[in-house]
C-alpha cells in the first residue's frame, strides 16, 4: 500500500467502525504513517471526550452562586433579589 492511499483512508474513516486490516498492516510498517494514525487517533479521542455530556452536581448553581455573593462588595450584595441582604444593606 502506498502512503497517499493510506492518507486518503485516515482522512475519510469512520472512527466508530473497526479499521481495516490492510490500512493497519501499513502503519505498522511504515513509520510515518503510524505517526500520523497515532496523532489522529488521539485527535479524535480528544475532540469526542470534549463533547461527552457530564453530569453535574444537582447544587452546583447554588454553589456558584454563594461564591459570587462573597465576592461581591456590601453594597452591591442589595441587587442580589435576597430580600433579607436587602434590609440589612439598606439598615433596615
Amino acid at each position: 500500500m502506498e502512503c497517499k492511499t493510506f492518507h486518503h483512508w485516515l482522512r475519510t474513516r469512520d472512527g466508530n467502525k473497526q479499521d481495516s486490516p490492510e490500512e493497519m498492516a501499513h502503519q505498522k510498517d511504515c513509520s510515518d504513517c503510524q505517526q500520523l494514525y497515532t496523532l489522529d487517533t488521539r485527535a479524535e479521542q480528544g475532540v469526542a471526550l470534549a463533547f461527552a455530556s457530564h453530569e453535574l452536581p444537582r447544587d452546583l448553581a447554588a454553589k456558584i452562586d454563594r461564591c459570587l455573593d462573597l465576592e461581591r462588595p456590601p453594597s452591591q450584595q442589595f441587587f442580589t433579589g435576597d430580600k433579607g441582604n436587602a434590609a440589612k444593606n439598606s439598615g433596615g
